[in-house]
């Protein structure tokens, strides 16, 4: 049986995201610098999102998404996410 390690690298994903890290300007052991990466790439996902431009194969494939963008956004509203007023609109 193969580990999740891996199988981690033998993810062409992870051999993606290794050589994008190589170029990345954040410092990930600086909470301010997390807070400002997540905002970017948490906006344009939003934004993705809210315009339909990403599709999911499968239920599971959205919700695990979804759930890493619920723990970055709440992580850059530092824990207040449950406590904003926000639209929602069920799709």
């Amino acid at each position: 049986m193969i580990d999740i390690e891996q199988k981690l690298m033998m993810s062409p994903t992870l051999a993606r995201l290794h050589e994008l890290a190589q170029t990345l300007p954040t410092n990930v052991h600086n909470p301010e610098d997390l807070k400002a990466a997540f905002s970017a790439c948490g906006i344009g996902l939003i934004e993705a999102l809210d315009n339909n431009s990403i599709r999911f194969s499968s239920e599971i494939d959205k919700a695990t998404l979804l759930a890493l963008l619920t723990v970055t956004v709440d992580f850059i509203l530092d824990g207040r996410l449950k406590d904003t007023s926000a639209k929602v609109v069920l799709h």
